[in-house]
């Protein structure tokens, strides 16, 4: 279980990355609930749509800065509207319905363009770290491009975009069979300062080819590249679709702890 101090940093690093201010951090703390709301800073100044973090008691939601009024306005009507989608939801928690696709969808209406999550939002130190055996799983070096180079042709282009493979950053850890590498995982430094003096956060990613999945060859690769980012300071932080059992299942082998919930709402 993580302890105390790592959820701190975690906190810290998501402040970082929506580009909170001092101003916006004191002002909304109240009860023990934190709640944000703010336009796009510099991380997501590209994304049109929404984009919202759940991290109890911490929500935060943030928007395209000429929609802003607007959506508040309509997330108030969708929370007041008797017998509306926040009602149907039934949840112990309401601040639990910004991470539902259904509330989004009925609060949006056609100003909707997609959802893509929610996601499972996990993170690991070395106290919570369950290694799994990695027997065969290896750093990369400058010889092994061409066989990256035949892994990349052979991944199907949709699971490898949404891989988070990062091949401009060590480590890349992978495992071979036959002379073929079949698994890769990266975990390259998320580039935003977390408050914390040791390496930062990195994010995992992490690919396996079709005719190997569900034999362990993820979990083989996350494993070795997990120890290798923990013995260096790192924080772990792996994110992947709730809905991808298989995926959340290696972090959760792993130790990771889901922290976090994370909904991204694109506009039209």
């Amino acid at each position: 279980m993580l302890g105390d101090a790592t959820r701190e940093r975690i906190y810290r690093w998501a402040v970082a990355k929506f580009d909170l201010t001092d101003d916006e951090i004191d002002d909304e703390i109240a009860d023990g609930v934190r709640f944000y709301f703010k336009s796009h800073g510099p991380t997501l100044a590209d994304y049109h749509g929404v984009y919202v973090w759940r991290m109890e008691p911490v929500t935060i939601i943030s928007t395209p800065s000429d929609f802003k009024t607007g959506i508040i306005i309509t997330l108030i009507h969708a929370y007041n509207q008797p017998g509306g989608v926040i009602h149907a939801l039934d949840l112990h928690d309401p601040f639990d319905a910004l991470v539902e696709p259904e509330f989004w969808r009925a609060a949006m209406g056609e100003r909707l363009e997609r959802v893509v999550g929610p996601s499972y939002q996990g993170f690991v130190d070395a106290a919570a770290f369950q290694p799994a055996d990695s027997q065969g799983a290896r750093a990369l070096t400058p010889d092994d491009q061409p066989a990256l180079q035949r892994f990349v042709a052979a991944c199907p282009p949709d699971a490898w975009k949404d891989s988070a493979i990062a091949l401009d950053h060590d480590p890349i850890f992978g495992l071979e069979r036959d002379g073929d590498l079949i698994a890769l995982a990266s975990a390259p430094l998320d580039g935003i300062a977390d408050g914390s003096a040791d390496e930062g956060v990195r994010s995992v990613g992490v690919v396996t080819l079709p005719a190997w999945r569900g034999k362990g060859a993820g979990l083989t690769v996350v494993s070795a590249l997990t120890a290798r980012c923990l013995a260096s300071g790192a924080l772990l932080h792996y994110q992947t679709l709730r809905a991808n059992l298989p995926s959340a299942a290696i972090a959760r082998r792993l130790g990771y702890e889901e922290v976090a919930t994370a909904l991204a709402i694109r506009l039209r």
